[in-house]
């Protein structure tokens, strides 16, 4: 290992994959230090949550202008999350009889 290195271990709880492994506690061995945590999915909900409502304000941020849903057809994020409107299907993935291309929405 190169001096100042860091190990991760995502497996500390069930013994880890590191020799000098501490499942729970962070261990300085030299110049390597081996971070162990526990229970790491409750560990990333909160990143999980914070990511996923970004995304979704991002959404958003691109169909609302000055507070009004003003769909632009053109922008390729929102033609490809078209899946009906105006009475027929426009996504690719949906067998339809009445199927349209989204760029043809009025």
């Amino acid at each position: 290992m190169k001096a100042g290195a860091v190990i991760v271990d995502l497996s500390a709880e069930g013994g880890g994959n590191c020799e000098d492994t501490v499942p729970g506690k962070t261990a300085n061995i030299g110049n390597v230090t081996i971070v162990a945590p526990l229970n790491v999915p409750a560990l990333l909900a909160d990143d999980a949550s914070n990511l996923y409502s970004h995304n979704q304000l991002n959404f958003l941020e691109l169909i609302l202008k000055d507070n009004i849903i003003q769909i632009d057809w053109t922008d390729e994020v929102l033609n490809k999350t078209v899946l009906t409107h105006a009475g027929a299907m426009y996504d690719e993935a949906v067998p339809s009889k009445n199927k349209k291309p989204a760029t043809q929405v009025a």
